[in-house]
């Protein structure tokens, strides 16, 4: 298969999670944050949820070379993303008031905050030991790239069985 085919097959399987995995968790319950191997779909951990509800994602920019810091909020199935900070403006940073999902700029110690409310669900990481992947949750700290070198998908537990019979067809 080409390149451009394995492309439109994993733009179409994502269309297909985006659409198919809701179902219902009962009030009050904050689902599990699940990371997966992708495209194969190989379970690598599972992460209780905080007493909010976030996790936050960290990076090293490719061209400034400056960490980045995404935090994110699980709702029920969905992943939202609430922030994005950073201390020089980068290529694929959020660079407009109305790029989609934000809702306020914040600059404070030499620091840009974007506030944002942008659904992300399923979330596809593109994992390099380059780039110091990090994810955080309840205090915790794991390398990405111990996970997985390439790419990973995270997403709210109670979507996994729904996924992976949308892929197994």
């Amino acid at each position: 298969m080409t390149s451009a085919g394995k492309l439109l097959k994993i733009c179409f399987f994502l269309g297909l999670l985006i659409t198919f995995t809701s179902s219902p968790i009962s009030a009050g319950t904050k689902p599990q944050l699940c990371i997966l191997s992708f495209p194969e779909m190989h379970s690598l951990a599972q992460l209780d949820p905080s007493t909010d509800g976030t996790f936050s994602l960290s990076f090293l920019h490719s061209v400034s070379l400056n960490t980045v810091t995404d935090v994110y909020r699980i709702e029920a199935n969905e992943i939202i993303q609430i922030s994005e900070t950073f201390s020089q403006h980068g290529a694929g940073l959020p660079s407009q008031s109305d790029d989609i999902g934000v809702t306020g700029w914040v600059h404070s110690n030499g620091m840009f905050t974007v506030e944002l409310d942008r659904k992300v669900s399923p979330l596809v990481i593109r994992v390099q030991s380059g780039y110091q992947n990090k994810l955080t949750q309840n205090g915790r700290e794991y390398r990405m790239s111990d996970w997985a070198i390439g790419a990973l998908l995270l997403t709210p537990c109670g979507t996994i069985n729904r996924m992976k019979d949308i892929k197994n067809g």
